[in-house]
C-alpha cells in the first residue's frame, strides 16, 4: 500500500469515527429528552429501548475502530 493510500484510508477512518461520535451524541440527547417525560407512553418506552440499543451498537463500533 502506498503512503498516499494509507493517508486516504486514515482520513476516511477519522471521518467515520467523527461521524459515529456525533451520531452517538445525538442519540444520547434524544434518550435524555425522552427519559425526562414524566409518564412516557408505551411507544416512547419502546423508542428509548431502541435508541439505547442503537447507541450501544455505535459505541461498540467506535471501540472496535479505535483499537485498529
Amino acid at each position: 500500500m502506498e503512503a498516499t493510500e494509507k493517508v486516504e484510508e486514515s482520513l476516511n477512518v477519522d471521518d467515520e469515527l467523527a461521524l459515529l461520535k456525533k451520531e452517538h451524541s445525538v442519540l444520547d440527547e434524544k434518550i435524555l429528552a425522552l427519559e425526562e417525560i414524566r409518564f412516557p407512553s408505551p411507544e416512547e418506552q419502546q423508542q428509548i429501548k431502541r435508541l439505547k440499543k442503537e447507541k450501544l451498537a455505535i459505541k461498540t463500533q467506535l471501540e472496535t475502530m479505535e483499537k485498529s
